[in-house]
């Protein structure tokens, strides 16, 4: 089975998880520690499955405390771990992540403006960042420039 027809089995019908394709691609090739900071139905379940296939580590952050519950009990792991943020930019700060490499960090959190911090924190640091719903960063005027609207689904 590709890797497409997996993704499939995930969650490709969600219309808000049209991410997925790009995110499982490059998990699935990552072997080096993924950071996902925030969690939800499109990625959390589906970076989960790729850290336990590829026994890569994996570690979820979130400021809210109800969408860390709806994943944590069940995949909490020694490969997965669950993170509650008080404060992006103290989380961020942290000489924790200095001078290591990721293999992807995937960012999705809220707020908005925490979105850029983390592109910026970790820019150097991963191999690869996926950043979800990216229009609204150039459509703010808070990162990037919009080239053309994309058309379609």
């Amino acid at each position: 089975m590709g890797w497409l027809d997996q993704i499939r089995t995930v969650q490709w019908a969600n219309p808000f998880a049209t991410h997925q394709p790009v995110l499982w691609h490059i998990a699935s090739r990552s072997t080096l520690t993924m950071l996902e900071f925030g969690c939800g139905d499109g990625s959390t379940a589906l970076l989960h499955r790729v850290s336990d296939e590829r026994n890569t580590p994996l570690i979820t952050f979130d400021t809210d405390a109800a969408w860390l519950g709806r994943y944590a009990p069940s995949m909490e792991s020694r490969l997965h771990q669950f993170r509650l943020v008080s404060s992006w930019e103290d989380t961020l700060a942290s000489a924790e992540w200095d001078d290591r490499r990721y293999g992807l960090v995937f960012v999705d959190q809220e707020p908005w403006e925490a979105r850029v911090t983390t592109i910026h924190r970790f820019r150097l640091m991963a191999e690869y960042i996926v950043l979800h719903d990216a229009d609204y960063l150039p459509t703010h005027g808070l990162m990037g420039r919009s080239i053309r609207p994309i058309v379609g689904p």
